[in-house]
């Protein structure tokens, strides 16, 4: 199964569980950028603080956190800013094969999923 496929019907299963609708494609993203990778850009309209990183999932929102990490099989971990702010991030694990796409968009192994320079 080609990676991108993979990475596709797992991003498809947290958007239609969280009332969303499936994709065709991923969005273009841009490499290396936690915030606006293929990843996170195709999971943004959900909720707007997502980050992916090669390793896990930063999101702010409980919800949207346990319904991530119920599609990917993980638990969710909670972080707490070190201020004493109250800020709290939720972060789940990524799946091998969708780390494994992550690290390959980032060398830049998908060109049809890199966004244009603005």
């Amino acid at each position: 199964m080609k990676h991108d496929k993979f990475t596709l019907e797992l991003v498809n299963r947290v958007r239609t569980a969280v009332g969303g609708e499936a994709i065709i494609q991923l969005a273009a993203g841009i490499q290396g950028d936690p915030e606006d990778c293929t990843v996170a850009r195709s999971l943004k309209d959900l909720d707007p603080s997502v980050l992916v990183f090669r390793e896990c999932i930063f999101c702010d929102i409980y919800a949207f956190a346990r319904i991530v990490a119920d599609k990917f099989g993980y638990h969710y971990d909670t972080i707490e800013d070190d201020d004493g702010n109250g800020i709290r991030q939720y972060i789940v694990p990524i799946p091998q094969k969708m780390k494994s796409f992550i690290a390959d968009f980032d060398e830049g192994l998908y060109p049809e999923l890199v966004a244009a320079e603005a």
